[in-house]
C-alpha cells in the first residue's frame, strides 16, 4: 500500500518512481530515526510512573521481566538509530533498504514486548493492575503512531503484536469484559486509519519537496547553460568589438585622406565651375562621413553604449531640411503645412534631433487625411519647444503609452506596409530617453494629437564651415613646426598636400623610434605633434604621448584615432591630450594648429 501511495504522488507530480522512491525512503528513515530519542524516553517515563504506581500492587518479578526486555529493546533501537544516522548521507539505495529492515525489525520487537506487559504484569489477581498495564500499552501505542507517522507499513504489521495482545486479553476474561476489549479494538483500528492519513500526507509532502528539488536542480543547470551562452556570447561580442574597432581604423583612412585631398584642392586656384565641383565633393564626402560613422555606431547602438554628440546647433539647421522634405508631402495629400521657429542656437545631437522630429512629423501626415500639420519651435525660458500638431484620428488615452512600443499599430489590423511598420515612435522612444527630451502627448479621439518635447539653448550657434569659410592659415600659423606619427602611407600623402597647400613646416615619421631619431637631429622638440593612436607592430599614439608628457606640454599634443571602441575612446578622451576621431577634416586640423600657434 505505500508503494502505492508513492506511485501515485510520482506519477502526479511528473518524477520517475525509483528516484522519488528513493528520496521517501530516505526521509522516512530520517524521521524514524530522529523520533526515536524522544520515544525512548517517553517509554523510560511511562514505566517509571508504572513502577511506582503498582510498586506495593504487583510482584516485583513480574515487573522486571516486563521492564527489562522492553528497557533492552528500546536502548538497542536508540543505538540502532543513531548508527544509522551517522551513515545515511553516504549510504547507497541498498544499505538503506536494509536499515530500513532493521527499525521495521526493531519496531516490531519492540511492539510485542511492549504488549507482553498485559500477561505478565497484568495477569495478577487484581484488576488494578491490568488497568494500568492496558493504559500504559495504550500511552505506548499512541507513542507509536506519532513515531511511525511517515511509515504506514511498519505501523500496521507492528500496531498487532502491541493492541492485539491486551484486545485478546480482555476478550477472555469474559463476556463482562468485552466492554474493555471493543473500546480498545476501536482505538486500535483509529489509530491505523490516522497513521495511514499522515503516511500519505508524508508521501505527497516528500514528493513536493522532491520536485522542488528536481525543479531547483533543473533551473540550476538551465543557469549553468545561460552562463555558458553569456561567456560565449561575450567572447564574440568582444571579437565583434574588436573586428569593428579595426574595420574601423582600416576604413576611415582612406576616407580621412580623401577628405583632406578635397580640402587642399580648395586652396588651389581654381575657376568658378571647379569651386562648385569641388563644393559639391565635400558637400557628397560629408554625408558619407555621417553614413559611414551612423554605420559603425551600430554595434555602439546594439551594446546600449551610445552617447549622443551633443553640439551647438542652429535651429535654422535642424528645421530647414525638414520643412523641404515634408511640405510638399503635405500639398500632395491635401493638407496645410505650417512651420514656425525662432533663428537661435540650441544644444543637442544633429543626426538624433532631426531624426526625432522626422519620426513624428512622417506619424503626423501618415495618419491626417484632412487639415493641417503643424511644427513649431519657440524658446521658453532656457528652452527650444518643439510641438507637432495634427488634425488626425487622435489617439484613445489606453493607447498613448502603446504606441510607443516596438511594432506596435493602431487601426492597422492588416499590417498596411503603407502605414509603416510600427516602429517610427519606438525610436522616437529610444531618442527621447537619450536625449532626456521630456516628450509628451496630448490627443483625443476625433480631436487631432500634439507631441512637444524640450531642447536645451546654446550660447552660440556651432555652424559647420563652407568652402568660403576656409580662410588661408595666418602667420603665426605658418611660423610653426609641427611633426606628425603616421604610418598609413596614402594619409602621409594627403598630409603632406594639405601641409604643402599652408605652407607650413611640417615633419611625418611612422613610428616612436623614428620620432627620436627625428628629435636627436632636431636637437629639440615641435610645437605642435600630431600623433595617430594605431600604429603599426602594436604600437599606439596614447603610449608615446604619456612617454613625452614630461618633455612636451601636453597642450601641443593631438591625439587622432579611427578607434570607435567606447573602453578606448573614454581612454583617450580622459587622457588630457586633444583628441579628435577620424576622419578629420582639414578645418578641424587647422583650428587645432592655431590655437597652439596663440596658446
Amino acid at each position: 500500500m505505500r508503494q502505492e501511495h508513492k506511485a501515485k504522488d510520482s506519477s502526479r507530480l511528473g518524477t520517475a518512481p525509483e528516484e522519488f522512491e528513493r528520496a521517501h525512503l530516505i526521509e522516512s528513515v530520517k524521521i524514524r530515526c530522529q523520533q526515536t530519542l524522544p520515544a525512548v524516553q517517553g517509554v523510560f517515563l511511562i514505566m517509571a510512573i508504572f513502577l511506582f504506581m503498582l510498586w506495593d500492587q504487583a510482584p516485583l518479578s513480574r515487573i522486571l521481566l516486563w521492564v527489562g526486555p522492553v528497557a533492552a529493546a528500546q536502548l538497542l533501537r536508540l543505538q540502532i538509530s543513531r548508527q544509522i544516522m551517522r551513515q545515511l548521507d553516504s549510504m547507497i539505495f541498498q544499505e538503506i533498504l536494509r536499515s530500513d529492515r532493521r527499525l521495521l525489525r526493531s519496531s516490531l520487537i519492540n511492539q510485542a514486548l511492549v504488549g507482553t506487559g498485559i500477561w505478565t504484569v497484568g495477569a495478577v489477581e487484581t484488576d488494578n493492575v491490568a488497568f494500568f498495564m492496558t493504559l500504559a500499552i495504550s500511552l505506548y501505542g499512541v507513542g507509536a503512531m506519532v513515531n511511525l507517522a511517515s511509515d504506514y507499513r511498519s505501523f500496521l504489521l507492528s500496531i498487532p503484536l502491541l493492541m492485539g495482545q491486551p484486545i485478546l486479553y480482555w476478550s477472555l476474561q469474559g463476556v463482562d469484559e468485552l466492554r474493555i476489549a471493543a473500546p480498545l479494538a476501536t482505538l486500535t483500528l483509529l489509530m491505523i486509519s490516522s497513521v495511514r492519513r499522515s503516511s500519505r500526507t508524508f508521501a505527497e509532502s516528500v514528493a513536493m519537496r522532491f520536485e522542488k528539488n528536481a525543479l531547483l536542480n533543473k533551473v540550476e543547470a538551465e543557469r549553468k547553460k545561460a552562463e555558458e551562452a553569456l561567456a560565449v556570447a561575450q567572447e564574440a561580442n568582444k571579437a565583434k568589438t574588436y573586428f569593428m574597432a579595426a574595420a574601423s581604423h582600416d576604413l576611415r583612412q582612406p576616407l580621412y585622406a580623401v577628405s583632406l585631398l578635397t580640402d587642399t584642392l580648395s586652396y588651389q586656384p581654381l575657376g568658378e565651375t571647379a569651386q562648385e565641383i569641388v563644393s559639391k565633393q565635400r558637400q557628397a564626402i560629408e554625408v558619407l562621413r555621417t553614413l559611414f560613422n551612423n554605420l559603425l555606431d551600430l554595434s555602439r547602438f546594439e551594446a546600449g553604449k551610445f552617447q549622443p554628440n551633443m553640439k551647438a546647433l542652429s535651429l535654422d539647421e535642424v528645421m530647414r531640411p525638414l520643412e523641404a522634405e515634408f511640405q510638399p508631402l503635405c500639398q500632395a495629400k491635401g493638407l496645410t503645412w505650417r512651420c514656425s521657429y525662432t533663428r537661435v542656437s540650441l544644444y543637442s545631437d544633429l543626426e538624433l534631433l532631426s531624426r526625432l522630429l522626422n519620426n513624428l512629423i512622417s506619424n503626423a501626415i501618415r495618419y491626417t487625411h484632412k487639415g493641417e500639420v503643424s511644427v513649431e519651435a519657440t524658446v521658453e525660458g532656457r528652452q527650444v519647444a518643439f510641438t507637432i500638431s495634427d488634425t488626425g484620428p487622435g489617439i484613445e488615452r489606453d493607447d498613448q503609452v502603446r504606441i510607443f512600443e516596438d511594432f506596435v499599430q493602431l487601426n492597422n489590423p492588416s499590417r498596411n506596409r503603407d502605414k509603416g511598420i510600427g516602429m517610427g515612435l519606438a525610436i522616437v522612444r529610444r531618442i527621447n530617453e537619450l536625449l532626456d527630451a521630456g516628450l509628451t502627448v496630448q490627443s483625443s479621439p476625433g480631436k487631432g494629437s500634439r507631441f512637444s518635447f524640450y531642447a536645451p539653448l546654446a550660447e552660440y550657434a556651432c555652424l559647420a564651415p563652407s568652402l568660403r569659410d576656409m580662410e588661408a592659415p595666418d602667420n603665426a600659423f605658418i611660423d610653426l613646426n609641427v611633426w606628425l606619427v603616421e604610418d598609413d602611407p596614402l594619409v602621409r600623402s594627403a598630409l603632406s598636400f594639405q601641409f604643402d597647400a599652408w605652407g607650413c613646416r611640417y615633419e611625418i615619421v611612422a613610428n616612436k623610434d623614428e620620432l627620436l631619431a627625428l628629435r636627436h637631429r632636431s636637437q629639440g622638440w615641435p610645437d605642435a605633434l600630431i600623433l595617430d593612436d594605431m600604429l603599426d607592430k602594436g604600437e599606439d599614439g596614447l603610449d608615446i604621448a604619456d612617454s613625452l608628457s614630461r618633455q612636451m606640454p601636453k597642450e601641443k599634443m593631438l591625439l587622432v584615432s579611427g578607434n570607435v571602441q567606447p573602453e578606448r575612446v573614454r581612454e583617450l578622451q580622459e587622457s588630457g591630450f586633444s583628441f579628435l576621431t577620424k576622419p578629420i577634416s582639414s578645418h578641424q586640423l587647422q583650428t587645432w594648429i592655431e590655437s597652439v600657434a596663440h596658446h
